[in-house]
């Protein structure tokens, strides 16, 4: 169902080089790195899976994954990023628009914390193009993150499969 989904969103389900044929890495990173990143709808509900996560293994020279992420897939003239704002700018007025991505927009857990390149590129994207909720996964707590000013957007975390539940360390809600 995802490569279906990819394919008639115009996204992507595949195993992509980095960096493109043609360009310079960033970071230094390099290799072929999954990727996946496309839309379904279901009734009046535009669902975006987009890919906000990379390797811990293989940041490179960008200090973080988190900051390997972001430089690698949420940069303005990025491929994820062009296709986003096409397919937010293309959906029918009326759609509830949803977002599932792994890194969290807001945590309040020491260990797996907000991802600030996101709430910085993502989240404004996201907003200006009518998204009214985000599920995120990573740290392995359950948190709900109420927007605290203009431009965010309401953040469940829902990481609690896979990994030792963890502690949530400030108020969620």
């Amino acid at each position: 169902p995802a490569q279906v989904s990819a394919n008639s969103s115009g996204g992507t389900y595949a195993m992509d080089a980095y960096p493109p044929a043609g360009q310079q890495p960033i970071d230094g990173i390099s290799g072929s790195f999954p990727d996946d990143w496309y839309a379904f709808s279901t009734g009046d509900v535009r669902i975006y899976v987009l890919n906000a996560a990379w390797a811990d293994a293989s940041i490179g020279t960008a200090g973080s994954a988190y900051q390997a992420d972001a430089d690698e897939h949420w940069q303005p003239g990025s491929p994820e990023m062009r296709w986003l704002q096409a397919d937010l700018k293309a959906t029918p007025a009326g759609m509830i628009k949803l977002a599932v991505f792994h890194y969290p927009l807001a945590s309040v857990n020491r260990t797996e914390t907000s991802d600030t390149y996101l709430d910085k590129a993502l989240e404004p994207v996201l907003a200006a193009g009518g998204v009214s909720l985000v599920f995120n996964g990573h740290a392995h707590t359950y948190q709900r993150i109420r927007p605290t000013s203009a431009g965010q957007i309401p953040n469940y975390m829902t990481g609690g499969g896979g990994g030792v539940p963890e502690p949530v360390d400030g108020n969620t809600d």
